[in-house]
């Protein structure tokens, strides 16, 4: 079935050192992203 194939696909990519640098430097992303909204919010709104 389609749902199969699917969830096969999503474990095969899910597993493996690529995906969990892949990971890690996507939560990376987000803390930066995060800390520059938060600086930028601070020095816009006093």
């Amino acid at each position: 079935s389609a749902g199969a194939s699917l969830e096969d696909s999503i474990a095969q990519t899910a597993l493996g050192p690529q995906s969990i640098y892949r990971s890690f430097a996507y939560l990376g992303l987000v803390i930066i992203a995060s800390a520059l909204f938060m600086v930028w919010y601070g020095a816009t709104h006093p």
